[in-house]
């Protein structure tokens, strides 16, 4: 009976497909903001990761940078050091060669000396000797 009501009158009829269509044009604005949505979803995550990545890679390369830097400079600190150490060495070592040079030039003067006092011991030995021949 009410399907013969409804297909026989034709305003109750039309009233009908106007609030079918109204719904429908509903749905059909609804999917599309929740289709909007989603994508702006999907967007907004991308832009997220893609900062994420970005803000990552630049925390190593900051990392990686500050870790170069302080290589260097320890490796400045460190040749420094060696020529230092260098330099000391040197300084010991001609330091060392000096104390023996003096050493040898004072044995040196010490021989001379010796050697001459020798010579002098000798000669007045000598002369010793002419003198008892020649007392006797």
């Amino acid at each position: 009976a009410a399907w013969y009501k409804f297909s026989k009158n034709k305003a109750l009829r039309l009233e009908k497909r106007h609030y079918l269509a109204l719904d429908f044009y509903e749905c059909s604005l609804k999917a599309k903001a929740f289709a909007s949505l989603e994508e702006n979803l999907k967007h907004s995550n991308h832009v997220y990761n893609k900062a994420a990545s970005r803000i990552s890679a630049l925390r190593k390369q900051t990392v990686l940078r500050e870790w170069h830097q302080t290589t260097l400079l320890l490796v400045k600190e460190r040749e420094a050091k060696e020529i230092e150490a260098r330099r000391e060495h040197q300084t010991f070592l001609l330091r060392r060669a000096l104390h023996v040079w003096k050493v040898a030039v004072d044995m040196s003067k010490e021989d001379k000396r010796v050697e001459q006092l020798v010579e002098e011991k000798y000669a007045a030995m000598m002369e010793w000797l002419e003198a008892s021949r020649n007392d006797n």
